[in-house]
C-alpha cells in the first residue's frame, strides 16, 4: 500500500458519506451519467441504510417492493419504507403512502396514506402535496373536498416556485 493510499480516506466506506452512497445509488438505478446497474444501486443503498440514512432506507424499500436489482420482497420493502417514514423522511412517507393507496395491495389503507402524505406535505414535499390533493379530489381516505384539494395543489406549486 502506498503512502497516498494510506492517507486518503475511502469515500465509499466513510460513515460521513452515506449521502454520497445514496446519490451514486440513484445514478446507477436510473442510468444517469453511468451505466444502469440496479444491483449496484441496491448494494449502495444497503450500505447507507445500515448506517441509518433514512433516504437510503426509502430507496432500498422501493427497490424491494418493485424488485429493482433485488428479488421482490414486499414485506422487507414495507419494513424499510416504514423505518424511513418513522425517521421523518418525506420520500419514505410518500412511497409508503402510495403503497397504501395501491388497489392491488392487501395492505391497502387510504386513511394511513393520507396521514403520511399530510406529514410529508407539512415538511414541504411538493409530491406529497400533489398526492394529498389527488386524495381530496377523489375522496380517497378523506371526505371529497375540492377546496382542500386546490389548497394542496396550490401549495405544491408554491413549493416548486420557491426551489427555483
Amino acid at each position: 500500500m502506498s503512502a497516498c493510499t494510506a492517507l486518503a480516506p475511502n469515500p465509499w466506506t466513510s460513515e460521513d458519506n452515506a449521502e454520497l452512497l445514496v446519490e451514486s445509488g440513484l445514478r446507477h438505478l436510473r442510468g444517469n451519467g453511468v451505466e444502469k446497474n440496479a444491483e449496484l444501486a441496491v448494494s449502495l443503498f444497503r450500505i447507507a441504510s445500515e448506517r441509518g440514512n433514512c433516504e437510503a432506507q426509502a430507496h432500498l424499500g422501493r427497490c424491494y417492493v418493485n424488485g429493482f436489482g433485488v428479488e421482490r420482497n414486499v414485506e422487507e420493502g414495507i419494513r424499510l419504507l416504514t423505518l424511513s417514514s418513522d425517521n421523518g423522511n418525506s420520500e419514505g412517507r410518500v412511497l409508503l403512502g402510495r403503497f397504501y393507496l395501491d388497489r392491488k395491495s392487501s395492505s391497502r389503507n387510504p386513511r394511513e396514506a393520507v396521514r403520511l402524505f399530510t406529514l410529508a406535505a407539512s415538511s414541504g414535499s411538493a409530491l406529497a402535496q400533489v398526492q394529498l390533493g389527488i386524495c381530496y379530489r377523489r375522496g380517497c381516505g378523506v371526505d371529497r373536498n375540492v377546496d382542500d384539494r386546490c389548497a394542496s395543489i396550490s401549495g405544491s406549486l408554491c413549493a416548486r416556485k420557491s426551489r427555483r
